[in-house]
């Protein structure tokens, strides 16, 4: 299968053992831990995943104030912890 792969994309099958592509394969896929989803997108530090994410990701490149939004900013499973006003109002 991987050797199809290379094949198919013009690689030389021996690339894929030289130790420095193995070292950026190694970072590449640590740095990708924290991905929910494929595909996945990082535009401007916010995370877009999954198809359905896709729309979304295009919504916010059109307009990135689209997440400034009180609303998107009540919703937002990744926002910091409300300070101590706000948490009475949860």
């Amino acid at each position: 299968m991987v050797t199809a792969l290379a094949a198919r994309l013009s690689v030389p099958i021996a690339t894929l053992t030289m130790a420095d592509i193995k070292q950026t394969l190694r970072k590449n896929t640590v740095s990708a831990a924290g991905v929910f989803g494929v595909p996945s997108l990082l535009i401007n530090g916010e995370l877009f995943w999954s198809v359905d994410g896709l729309d979304f990701a295009k919504a916010y490149l059109a307009d990135p104030s689209i997440l400034a939004s009180g609303e998107m900013q009540r919703i937002s499973p990744c926002r910091s912890p409300p300070q101590e006003s706000e948490a009475a109002r949860y």
